[in-house]
């Protein structure tokens, strides 16, 4: 079997893992329209029956616990493939108190629900977004108003995009990922979250600037 298309860092493979759960039933609808997918140079193609298949075991899984529903999805093989990565990375064979090892596994998960999470965040982050809270972080706090601007040039910008996408939407992306807090008096902050999520983009070396 040709295993280079399963050669990626580990943190992609489990992420990977880990948003097949949490956008469960995207993931379903998703599935039920494709029926081809390609990696690099690589192509898996899947037939009618294979891709129902797997959308009624998203379905049968959906209240199951999640650990246990990636080893009964994926491959025992491909799984091998994941926890050698992980003995690799977290040198964990080198622990020898069973509470280390708990630690140090706990640990990474938190490392990789992080990475997951900001990941996510970056990619549908709109980068008028990202000026807001560069403008919040050069203040204690703002008014709901003094961001709008902001809100108001990226839709002049991009008309069709923001057509049906309200300034309280707009600011509720960031609330609901912990970038923001909206007092009741509509008085605006940023939160050590965001602080974090800026240390992530510096730390990957990601453009501060995105196209959109």
């Amino acid at each position: 079997m040709d295993t280079s298309i399963l050669a990626w860092p580990v943190a992609v493979v489990v992420i990977s893992l880990l948003f097949m759960l949490i956008f469960r039933k995207p993931l379903t609808d998703f599935i039920g329209r494709i029926n081809k997918l390609g990696i690099g140079n690589k192509t898996v193609s899947a037939n009618p029956t294979t891709i129902q298949k797997q959308k009624t075991e998203l379905n049968e899984n959906e209240s199951k616990d999640t650990i246990d529903v990636v080893f009964e999805i994926f491959s025992k093989e491909t799984m091998t493939i994941i926890e050698e990565r992980i003995k690799d990375v977290t040198k964990i064979d080198n622990l020898s108190s069973p509470n280390e090892k708990v630690t140090k596994l706990f640990r990474y998960s938190q490392a990789l629900n992080l990475a997951a999470t900001f990941d996510r965040v970056y990619n549908k982050i709109y980068n008028s977004q990202i000026k807001i809270l560069d403008f919040l972080n050069s203040s204690t706090s703002r008014n709901k108003d003094d961001v709008k601007p902001f809100y108001e040039q990226a839709k002049a910008n991009y008309p069709d995009w923001f057509k049906n996408y309200s300034f309280d939407a707009y600011l509720n992306y960031l609330v609901v990922n912990l970038m923001i807090v909206i007092t009741p008096e509509h008085i605006v902050s940023i939160t050590t979250v965001w602080e974090d999520f800026l240390k992530y983009i510096l730390f990957n070396k990601l453009p501060m600037n995105k196209t959109f």
